[in-house]
């Protein structure tokens, strides 16, 4: 079995301006390469993630000027080399830093050496790497 090193992905509109985009896989990412449109990041539900190759550098959850660091927290609950978790108030032991708004979380993270970060709404689900 051979490896793929670049696919063609359409869109499922089929409009005008429809047209192949390129891709490639690195790092087990499929990468989109879509010109002055930017680039958009798959990860693929078969990719394997080496624990060593992802780690938490910081994160903080809260509104703007009332956030709090929980980068701790965020770090103990990745199992297997991913974070896969509902973020709200019970992510962080019933800590919330402004009850009644929605809030966001931030983590930076190094993934396969590149320096990464992700915003994620209160009761979303954060998935990383």
């Amino acid at each position: 079995m051979g490896t793929i090193d670049t696919i063609s992905i359409w869109d499922k509109i089929y409009t005008a301006i429809s047209r192949p985009l390129e891709a490639e896989i690195v790092g087990g990412l499929i990468v989109l390469l879509v010109g002055f449109i930017g680039a958009a990041i798959w990860r693929s539900s078969w990719a394997k993630v080496d624990p060593n190759r992802f780690r938490i550098l910081f994160a903080e959850y809260g509104v703007p000027n009332l956030k709090e660091e929980v980068t701790k927290m965020v770090t103990s609950k990745v199992k297997n080399g991913h974070l896969n978790e509902i973020v709200n108030a019970n992510l962080f032991n019933g800590r919330d830093p402004a009850p009644g708004k929605l809030k966001r979380l931030r983590v930076e993270y190094l993934f396969n050496q590149d320096l990464m970060s992700i915003e994620v709404e209160e009761n979303q689900r954060v998935n990383i790497p």
